[in-house]
């Protein structure tokens, strides 16, 4: 099993590099509150020592904001929670980074490492944020490029990174529950299963973003009986290869729990 070895205690000595925007997550219907829209989907570069790990995510209307690592070995499937970023033109407060379900941080880091951060949301499209020995950026950005966001409906396969390649998998089956332009659906776990799930993603007015309920009940990898929140959105992208990186629309989870948050892969 990979170990997710990007401390954020050591993120403020990387070289962190801001992400391009080529597009906007963002949407005109789901204002979080402040001076700018930063409801939609944002991702941050962070280079350093163990190369470049991608961060994708997303912020809500309530200014939740949680990214997951992708595209490194060493730190896919990590979780980046960030303080309450609600638009206003300034914030801090904890940023926390968690190690996927499974693994540890190094140098004996254990599960998880905070620090605290300022930061500034200079624009729909742009936020930077400091600490005591550096600065990074996130970028807003369209993750959904050639397609509009769609209630999956039907049998789905969900998987929980851990860190590697055959993270836990449940059958899935999605129904919408919304009509006209609003896209939320709910899902249950089909068949029977020494662990079961159920929940609902709600989109945030427009924009690509949910707001994820969902509960475990059974033998499970992770919390059972205690129903768990956390952030979603849909990509054309297999980021954790659960798919064998066919084409197609992925639905994916950032959910927070007591034993740490995890990432869900969704796919048909």
């Amino acid at each position: 099993m990979w170990r997710a070895i990007l401390s954020l205690l050591s993120l403020a000595s990387l070289a962190l590099m801001c992400a391009l925007a080529t597009n906007c997550g963002s949407s005109d219907s789901s204002r979080s509150g402040g001076s700018y829209n930063v409801v939609g989907t944002w991702e941050s570069d962070l280079s350093g020592t163990i190369g470049t790990a991608l961060f994708v995510g997303a912020i809500d209307s309530q200014g939740t904001t949680l990214l997951f690592a992708t595209n490194n070995p060493n730190a896919v499937g990590d979780t980046w929670q960030l303080p309450t970023i609600t638009g206003a033109s300034s914030f801090s407060g904890e940023t926390t980074l968690y190690a996927a379900p499974g693994t540890q941080l190094p140098d004996g880091g254990g599960s998880s490492q905070s620090v605290s951060i300022q930061g500034t949301v200079n624009s729909d499209t742009l936020i930077t944020v400091t600490n005591s020995n550096g600065k990074f950026s996130l970028s807003a950005e369209n993750l959904l490029i050639g397609s509009s966001v769609s209630a999956l409906s039907g049998a789905m396969t969900g998987v929980i990174n851990d860190g590697t390649q055959d993270g836990p998998s449940f059958p899935l089956v999605f129904t919408p529950t919304s009509s006209g332009s609003n896209e939320s659906m709910s899902f249950v776990t089909s068949g029977t299963a020494t662990c079961s799930v159920s929940g609902s993603f709600t989109q945030v007015g427009t924009a690509n973003v949910f707001d994820v309920s969902m509960t475990f009940s059974g033998v499970c990898p992770v919390t059972s009986g205690t129903q768990l929140t956390g952030l979603g959105f849909e990509s054309g992208t297999d980021y954790f290869n659960d798919n064998a990186g066919q084409a197609g629309t992925y639905l994916y989870a950032d959910v927070l729990a007591s034993t740490g948050p995890f990432a869900i892969e969704i796919f048909k």
